[in-house]
């Protein structure tokens, strides 16, 4: 669902429902998944999700026919804070799956049920507003096939007028929410602003990294530790509208010492000035051997 109407109200003061634990997880993937898709469909699609033609509900194209590439999504809080707040009511309420606030939270709106208004009271930001709900899948990447197999679903992924995002998955009741805005996001100096490790189903995993406000003209080394293992990392794809880079390398397990679990972060050098992901790292991963 996406909507255009701009009227926005005071945030709410007092939600009035109780939190089940979220995957702290599952925001990076469906970032990083969602961004490939803008950066380069095809590859993401076939290559990397291993989708047919006949799974994908929507592609980006221009009116030549071309592939286009679409704007980068970055992180935004208020958008993080109103799928969790429509996740938790869900996941309270297995009854009510839908994308307008169930009845029984109507009131913290000011009695008004809209996605639009319940969105808006946390992304206080006057602009197009859409979001992508799913239940029943437990992995972050299943969720995003069956995404990009629903037509409607599809065209918030690669939404032109989109240029932020949040995710929110509650395993207790397999829900995912996933929010768009059209805000322009503030740039900052390059950095690493998110990634993942992905395995295949061949059980290869694929450590992926993206770098913001970074173009092919500058220098930019990326690497990753797995546990205490240094692996540099290859340019896998360049959005040009939005000048971010994604890196990636892919590991067989027996590249990796084989434990019930892994830790792994990520490092770059860019034009010699060292970085590393901002985020509560080192992550954690199980190795499937």
């Amino acid at each position: 669902m996406s909507f255009r109407s701009f009227g926005m109200e005071e945030e709410p003061q007092c939600f009035g429902i109780s939190s089940a634990p979220t995957d702290p997880d599952f925001d990076r993937y469906v970032n990083i998944y969602t961004n490939m898709l803008r950066t380069d469909f095809d590859f993401t699609t076939k290559t990397f999700l291993k989708l047919s033609a006949g799974d994908i509900g929507c592609k980006p194209t221009g009116q030549s026919g071309a592939m286009l590439q679409l704007p980068t999504l970055f992180y935004d809080n208020g958008l993080y804070e109103a799928a969790n707040f429509h996740c938790q009511e869900m996941t309270q309420n297995p009854q009510c799956f839908q994308h307008d606030t169930c009845p029984e939270n109507c009131h913290v709106f000011g009695g008004d049920c809209s996605f639009g208004k319940r969105t808006w009271s946390f992304y206080k930001k006057p602009v197009v507003i859409g979001e992508n709900l799913a239940k029943g899948f437990y992995e972050p990447h299943s969720a995003m096939k069956g995404w990009i197999k629903s037509p409607g679903h599809c065209a918030n992924l690669i939404g032109s007028v989109f240029q932020e995002m949040a995710a929110v998955f509650i395993r207790q009741g397999g829900v995912s929410c996933q929010s768009f805005g059209g805000a322009t996001p503030v740039r900052k100096d390059p950095q690493i602003v998110s990634g993942i490790v992905h395995q295949h189903e061949d059980k290869a995993f694929s450590f992926i990294a993206m770098v913001s406000k970074a173009t092919p003209t500058d220098t930019v080394k990326v690497w990753v530790q797995i546990n205490q293992m240094a692996k540099s990392m290859s340019r896998l794809m360049v959005n040009s509208v939005s000048q971010t880079m994604i890196f990636s390398v892919t590991l067989n397990p027996s590249e990796i010492d084989c434990k019930a679990s892994n830790t792994y972060l990520f490092g770059a050098n860019i034009n010699n000035v060292r970085v590393r992901l901002p985020m509560n790292f080192p992550s954690r991963f199980n190795l499937k051997c």
